[in-house]
Parts: C-alpha cells; structure tokens; sequence
C-alpha cells in the first residue's frame, strides 16, 4: 500500500478507503444501520427491477408476434438479456 502523505510503500494495519460523499453524511448525520444498509441495497433492488419490466416489455412484444412466447416466463427472458450483457461485455 502506498502512503499518500509520503509517497513510501509500506505494509500497514489500517487501508484507505474513499468513500462517497453520501455515505460520508450519512455517517456524520448518525442514521440507524439498519437504514444504512437498506439504502447501500436500493442500487442494486432499482437494477433489478429495471431488469425485470424490460424483460416484462420484451415478453410482451414477442407475445404480440407470436403467442408461443406467452410461454416463457419472464425469469428467463431476464436471464437471457442478462448473459447477452455479459457476452457483450467479454
């Protein structure tokens, strides 16, 4: 690890972390944990359920097309949107 004050590299017991300015206020204004931890989870929840209505949308207008579709359930259009991202990605 690098210590910022000097520019040394050196082991030490205690790391850097940065934080975001949010959670810094958070913190200083001594919320509950617990909503804390809720509000670190919102993110990923908002994500999820962004995932779910395009998958919802996309079920639909293949239904619309062709009713074999009104089949597959939404878990798996989610699940092949999802690994389209990932190959995508690689």
């Amino acid at each position: 690890m690098t210590d910022y004050n000097t520019g040394n590299s050196s082991n030490h017991s205690k790391s850097i972390v940065e934080l975001p300015a949010e959670i810094c206020d958070i913190l200083m204004y001594g919320l509950h944990d617990s909503l804390v931890n809720a509000a670190i989870l919102l993110p990923s929840f908002m994500q999820r359920l962004e995932g779910v209505l395009a998958a919802t949308q996309l079920r639909d207008f293949f239904s619309s097309q062709f009713p074999e579709a009104s089949l597959v359930s939404v878990d798996k259009v989610l699940f092949s949107l999802q690994s389209l991202t990932m190959w995508a990605l690689l």
